[in-house]
């Protein structure tokens, strides 16, 4: 029998079955009767040992070759996609455009396909990269010592109130503060209490492009972010009023005043706390007027000239404008003659049929329908709040807001941001320096009820009279008034006045 591998195990299976190869103990169990011999081993062993051997020798069948499977065709490379470059700015970095320096923050990064653009918080539409700068950092500078002064100069209060919009949200209240601002500053133009001269003469220019932008052209609830804020807190900061003169502008503001006593006692007591050698014999009188009010020796706080004297030169600063005199109970003439009052410098024929009224001061114009009365008062109302920067209100209760008013401003070529206009006259009249009622009559106002309004303010009166001329109280409100106008086809006539100007002019 040919010897192949299987016939080989089946011989080799055929042992195995009756073996035990781990343990000869089980051999006479596990064998069957012809292998019970002790010497079966003999016998056995050399038949396994042949059988390993002939498997050695044969060699197992080579398996056909495989067929060589094709090579897949390799797959055409896809070119590599562009990166997206990363975005120069991120959400919330600070900004500023090519267009003006103000500081802005990224609300929107939007990638285009191509390149990035940017939504600001105060600018509509998308911005280039390449139209916008990140907002410089500031090197930390060295805190200069602050500097006390008796004042604060114009510039420096401007630039402290600018400053004080800065992460405010833009809203009516924002917006109406932002006028203020920029009234007051070019009202200190005006009267040259900033001047090319001052130190901070780019800040307020800068601060003065910024505030009619802001006032024209922003969208309400955007928050107003100034872009050079650190320089102009520092500017502010580093100018502060001496605490002792603060004082003394306080107790300033008490004299002539009754109904007063807590807020005195608390400002006498700061006084007599203060141990400093300047202004200590101002500090004395003050303590001593405030003694005599607090003790009942007074109705009101008082104040003697020479100390009023003496307070008027430390609050008169360069470059700012003079306190207003404070009011004694008595001067006498040559004492009087020294006294500087706050004028008003009118110029053409304000000046001539006004003259320079003190203010405040009460101005009556008066005429019959359709003479001009209305025009004329029309016409100062634009001057003072146009040519002074004046803040003025012009309550048309006959005419009301109507076409005709709307025709009669157009005409006369009227229009300013400092000149409101309405059809009746508000409790409060604090935001106005010079108020306009036209027509008294129509607006049933006695003279009682016109000396109850703000004293602090100035006030034009307009009038119409009957045909005869006259008007109801005529000389009632004659009496309280500084001047009078009268107004007679299309002229005007001054009559009573205490400013000194008596003369005319055509009302166009």
């Amino acid at each position: 029998m040919k010897v192949t591998k299987e016939n080989i195990v089946e011989k080799w299976n055929e042992i195995e079955k009756y073996l035990n190869k781990e343990t000869h103990d089980t051999y006479a169990q596990a064998a069957p009767e012809d292998f019970t011999d002790p010497d079966w081993a003999d016998v056995v062993d050399p038949f396994i040992k042949d059988i390993n051997r002939q498997l050695e020798n044969v060699s197992e069948p080579q398996a056909a070759p495989k067929a060589e499977e094709p090579k897949k065709a390799d797959k055409p490379k896809k070119e590599p996609k562009a990166k997206k470059p990363k975005a120069k700015f991120q959400k919330g970095s600070k900004v500023v455009t090519d267009h003006d320096d103000t500081l802005q923050t990224i609300t929107e990064v939007i990638w285009t396909g191509h390149n990035w653009h940017y939504k600001l918080s105060q600018s509509s539409g998308e911005w280039g990269e390449e139209q916008l700068t990140k907002a410089p950092k500031k090197a930390k500078k060295e805190i200069k010592p602050k500097k006390e002064s008796n004042s604060i100069s114009a510039s420096i209060k401007i630039i402290k109130r600018y400053g004080s919009l800065h992460g405010k949200a833009y809203n009516g209240d924002t917006k109406e503060k932002a006028i203020s601002i920029l009234r007051a500053l070019q009202k200190a133009i005006l009267a040259h209490d900033i001047r090319k001269t001052d130190p901070y003469a780019d800040e307020i220019e800068k601060i003065q492009e910024n505030l009619l932008i802001l006032v024209n052209n922003r969208a309400s609830g955007q928050p107003i972010e100034i872009a050079d804020i650190e320089h102009l807190r520092e500017i502010g900061t580093t100018h502060v009023v001496m605490p002792i003169v603060k004082l003394l502008q306080a107790y300033v503001r008490l004299i002539g005043k009754s109904g007063v006593k807590e807020e005195a006692k608390k400002l006498r007591d700061k006084l007599t706390a203060y141990n400093g050698s300047e202004y200590s014999s101002l500090v004395k009188d003050a303590v001593i007027s405030l003694s005599d009010y607090i003790d009942g020796k007074l109705d009101s706080i008082t104040a003697s000239l020479e100390a009023l004297e003496g307070l008027n030169g430390i609050f008169e600063t360069k470059h700012t404008t003079k306190p207003k005199p404070v009011r004694s109970h008595s001067m006498n003439a040559s004492q009087l003659s020294g006294v500087e009052f706050d004028t008003i410098d009118l110029t053409g024929k304000w000046a001539r049929i006004i003259g320079k009224p003190s203010s405040p001061y009460k101005l009556m114009i008066y005429g019959k329908a359709g003479h001009g009365k209305s025009t004329l008062a029309l016409q100062y109302a634009g001057y003072l709040a146009n040519s002074l920067n004046q803040r003025v209100l012009y309550v048309a209760s006959e005419e009301g807001l109507n076409y005709t008013m709307q025709e009669k401003l157009n005409r006369l070529g009227i229009s300013s941001a400092n000149l409101q206009i309405t059809d009746y006259l508000p409790k409060d009249l604090s935001a106005y320096d010079v108020i306009f009622i036209d027509s008294v009559n129509h607006a049933g106002l006695s003279a009682e009820d016109l000396r109850k309004l703000d004293a602090s303010r100035s006030y034009v009166y307009v009038f119409q009279t009957t045909k005869d001329g006259t008007f109801r109280g005529s000389q009632e409100y004659l009496h309280d008034v500084d001047t009078s106008i009268r107004v007679e086809d299309m002229h005007a006539y001054t009559e009573k006045n205490r400013f000194g100007a008596q003369g005319e002019c055509r009302v166009d």
